[in-house]
């Protein structure tokens, strides 16, 4: 009986060969864009990596390295899947009297970071020095001219430069390279990979590296070679881009196929009737569409192959670099994975259609959205008329919603997110400068030594404050909650408060007055006991003999709402127990401390932070936000957006889906002839059926319009950021009416032109 339904099911390919060259096609478009989607988004990969390495270097981290040699000796132990770590060192020696940047490098860090030498050689001894292309343009300097540079590395100030270099990236490398690396300042590790930290200590040399940073704020072309991390991102793209293509594929058959079935309702009638069973009928069907998917399914996997070489031939044009990234046995699976999931949805409208072949008529074959009789036809209102035939069928309408929605919902929030990363930076000290402050603005820097403290000092800031602290052994007694054990043993954090710096605090109770009371930072106090809890007014503290009774909490100065939710601003940033300066100096010997830097302005604040870098990359890893930036912070620093899709590909899949709609509307209104016949039956006007579909074209697209404009709210709700691109929304708005009108207008033509009333006299 098989062998007969496969033969019933060739022949029906046979007999309605344009219905199924059509479905064939369509298969075909979906397993050969899948296909050439992945096998091109490795090879593109490839090839991006492989010109940002050549342009911009193999760097992906950089960070100030204490023990270069120390580090050297377990760098293999980065080396993965043989593939060779690449890293070098570039010895900072500070800054010319001119504000050049100088450093030593050898010519393996220059290969790492891409830094090529343009013309000359590289300098060989101590008085000889190479520049970036762009000092050398500036100053018009020439090849193996002396000059007279104060670099303050040697007594001699004469040097020749002997070659010229081009610096991948403007601001992480020298100005001048030396000849020799005697007098640097500090060593910067640049690592073509992340590499393994606990905190700022690199897990394998133990290493301190300081400021570390990744590929985000450093190098935004750099290649993190992470075999696989890299593999996931790419499964997780190409996870995304199948489901997407399979539910788009899901809607359109079972919509389209559910049509053509429904045309073949007097032939699955006739078979029902001479004996054939559900089951068969049901398999016949799948029959049909299974040869028709398997024949499309290997041709678009065959022609993937063709389309992505001659795609990446294209990219080659520009690049210069070719690489064709296929794997034969990826391109299967994923061809299996497609032609499973298409099989599983046409088990849908081949069942359905089965089911209803014994009555030979399907719902979408009544005249039922004409609810009156004929001589009462004349008076219904096109608008009525056309929104009585949208419900009738509603598979087709809503997926013409929602395509024409999905594709102008994306050009309106690429737009928008466009234009919000390009504001990205006013959009953050906007958000700063929102907050306005009363007291005093600063942020916090962490001095280990005094070195440090020093260096501090030497960019001479306008107003700062030193704020010692230290955490030290106690005991607690808390009257609140007798059930604790008094004998309980942790540490509290101790803060020096000197009495000029307590007259400007808000206290709640009174400040102490000697050096048994103290008072405790409200909201932000630590203990590492968690027995210590509910610490309140009159508590006691039992500190190497000595008893402290808590008689005030420290209140914040100002307190501002920030979407909504309120911000405490304390005007000093260490939280602990705040005691005199007399009973601080007998308890703690060695203190750690903090210098608090005041500003004026985001500006002002912004230019310092910039002093503390050029002074010690140590430091400004060390540095705290507090103040201003509290409320700031705490909301989180807005970033750029990703756009949701390439334009191009939108407008692409924007054409072929509503050419899409236009076929499925077409087949709906040649199914319903006989229903145009009857409307001319009783006097209806060709021109009043053009008006009808006129008034159902009008109603999806103001269906569209609506919920395209809800989605670009809830757009901008998400970024918090409101721009309107009125060009964009007219010309776009402008481009969907013309698709509804030509989806539910052009297709009435083919049905009037074919005389539907006489159709009807014949057939019936």
């Amino acid at each position: 009986m098989n062998k007969i339904l496969w033969q019933l099911a060739y022949r029906n390919i046979i007999k309605q060969k344009k219905y199924y060259i059509f479905v064939c096609l369509f298969i075909f478009g979906i397993a050969l864009f899948y296909n050439t989607f992945t096998i091109v988004q490795k090879s593109d990969f490839r090839v991006n990596r492989e010109y940002n390495e050549e342009t911009y270097g193999y760097w992906y981290v950089r960070g100030e390295i204490d023990d270069p040699l120390k580090f050297d000796r377990i760098a293999q132990n980065y080396e993965k899947h043989n593939e060779r770590f690449q890293y070098g060192y570039i010895y900072m020696q500070g800054e010319s009297e001119e504000g050049y940047q100088m450093g030593y490098a050898n010519e393996q860090v220059m290969n790492v970071c891409a830094n090529y030498l343009i013309s000359g050689q590289y300098a060989q001894n101590t008085n000889e020095i190479i520049v970036s292309q762009k000092l050398y343009e500036e100053k018009q300097y020439k090849l193996n001219q002396k000059v007279h540079l104060n670099l303050g590395i040697n007594e001699n100030n004469d040097y020749t430069i002997v070659g010229v270099i081009r610096n991948s990236q403007a601001y992480y490398f020298p100005d001048i390279y030396t000849g020799s690396r005697d007098n640097y300042q500090k060593v910067m590790l640049y690592s073509d990979r992340s590499l393994s930290m606990n905190g700022d200590v690199e897990n394998y040399s133990g290493c301190q590296i300081l400021g570390l940073r990744n590929e985000e704020n450093l190098n935004p072309y750099g290649y993190n070679h992470n075999p696989e991390l890299n593999a996931y991102q790419v499964a997780q793209i190409d996870l995304i881009i199948l489901i997407e293509s399979l539910i788009m594929m899901a809607i359109l058959l079972i919509t389209f196929i559910s049509i053509s079935l429904k045309k073949r309702s007097h032939e699955f009638a006739l078979l029902r009737g001479i004996g054939m069973t559900t089951r068969q009928l049901k398999l016949m069907c799948l029959y049909e569409y299974v040869i028709c998917a398997l024949i499309a399914v290997v041709l678009g996997m065959l022609s993937s192959v063709g389309l992505s070489y001659g795609i990446m031939k294209v990219v080659e044009q520009q690049t210069h670099i070719f690489h064709w990234a296929i794997d034969i046995t990826s391109l299967i699976v994923n061809s299996l994975i497609v032609l499973i999931c298409l099989l599983m949805t046409l088990l849908y409208p081949v069942s359905r259609s089965s089911h209803y072949a014994l009555s030979g008529t399907f719902d979408g074959q009544q005249f039922q959205y004409i609810q009156v009789r004929y001589r009462k036809l004349l008076y219904q209102n096109k608008w009525r008329l056309a929104w009585r035939e949208l419900k009738t069928n509603k598979k087709i309408h809503i997926f013409l919603v929602i395509i024409l929605t999905f594709h102008a919902s994306i050009f309106l929030m690429n737009q928008v997110i466009e234009v919000y990363n390009q504001n990205i930076d006013e959009i953050n000290s906007g958000k700063k400068l929102d907050i306005v402050f009363k007291e005093g603005k600063y942020f916090t820097v962490d001095i280990t030594n005094d070195d440090e403290k020093k260096s501090i000092d030497l960019l001479q800031f306008p107003k700062t404050k030193i704020i010692s602290y230290q955490e030290v052994p106690c005991q607690y007694d808390n009257p609140t909650y007798p059930e604790l054990d008094s004998k309980t043993q942790g540490t509290v954090q101790l803060v020096r408060l000197d009495r000029k710096d307590s007259q400007d605090l808000s206290v709640d109770g009174k400040m102490f007055t000697n050096h048994n009371q103290a008072i405790m930072h409200n909201g932000q106090f630590r203990m590492s006991n968690e027995s210590f809890y509910g610490l309140s007014l009159e508590s006691q503290l039992t500190i190497q003999n000595q008893k402290i009774e808590i008689v005030g909490e420290i209140l914040p100065s100002q307190v501002e709402y920030v979407d909504d939710h309120p911000m405490e601003f304390y005007l000093i940033s260490v939280g602990g127990i705040y005691v005199d300066a007399d009973f601080f100096d007998s308890v703690v010997k060695e203190p750690q401390q903090c210098v608090q830097i005041y500003y004026e302005t985001i500006e002002q604040r912004e230019k310092y932070i910039q002093k503390i870098y050029d002074q010690s990359e140590k430091l400004y890893s060390s540095i705290r936000d507090y103040g201003e930036l509290i409320g700031f912070l705490s909301t989180g620093t807005v970033y750029p957006e990703k756009v949701y899709l390439d334009p191009y590909i939108v407008m692409v899949t924007l054409i072929l889906s509503s050419f899409i709609g236009f076929v499925f509307n077409r087949y709906e209104i040649l199914n319903k002839r006989h229903d145009y016949a009857l409307y001319q039956l009783i006097g209806m006007t060709k021109k009043d059926l053009f008006m009808k579909q006129l008034c159902k074209g009008s109603i999806i697209f103001i269906i569209v319009e609506i919920i395209t404009i809800f989605i670009y709210i809830i757009e901008c709700l998400y970024l918090k950021y409101w721009v309107f691109p009125i060009q964009l929304f007219i010309g776009i708005s402008g481009l969907i009416l013309l698709i509804c009108l030509g989806v539910y207008v052009l297709p009435l033509l083919k049905v009037l032109s074919n005389q539907p009333l006489e159709n009807m006299n014949k057939v019936e």
